[in-house]
């Protein structure tokens, strides 16, 4: 489900916004998307492979601070450009929109972003595909850990 955004301003939706029915919604390529995890909405539906799920430790938790300088502090998160490189489902993408050195997008007279190519770029971060691999990642030590566990007695029994 999308809305389109051809107004000159366009909806003003930054990153998730959640729901009580555990829908949530965000702007991509000019659209409103509404995402849920209802079985009702999917097809093909497989595990994810061993390699997304071992790609998770290749994750760089980062410590940063913010260019604008209305924006206080020092923030954990992760760069998408870093993301990008580990696995593209970690990333979500959109337009490659012109920052200026304090961090501010620079629009047009049109009312539409500055770009600073015509590609589609790793903006930011789909942490429901991180979650999901940090999942199975804890799932999979857990079982290893079982396994190391039961041969550790079955040695000491002996």
């Amino acid at each position: 489900i999308f809305v389109d955004a051809d107004s000159a301003a366009g909806p003003f939706i930054y990153n998730v916004t959640s729901t009580s029915s555990g829908a949530y919604m965000r702007l991509y390529n000019d659209r409103v998307y509404i995402h849920s995890s209802t079985i009702k909405l999917k097809r093909n539906v497989q595990d994810a492979p061993k390699s997304l799920i071992d790609s998770i430790l290749d994750i760089k938790p980062r410590i940063f601070e913010p260019k604008n300088p209305e924006e206080k502090g020092s923030f954990l998160g992760f760069i998408a450009e870093e993301l990008v490189k580990v696995d593209p489902k970690f990333v979500t993408w959109g337009d490659d929109v012109y920052y200026d050195e304090q961090g501010k997008v620079k629009i047009k007279t049109n009312g539409k972003f500055k770009l600073d190519s015509n590609k589609q770029v790793a903006t930011g971060v789909e942490n429901l595909a991180i979650i999901s691999a940090l999942v199975g990642k804890v799932q999979d030590q857990e079982k290893r850990i079982s396994n190391l566990e039961a041969r550790l007695i079955a040695l000491e029994n002996k």
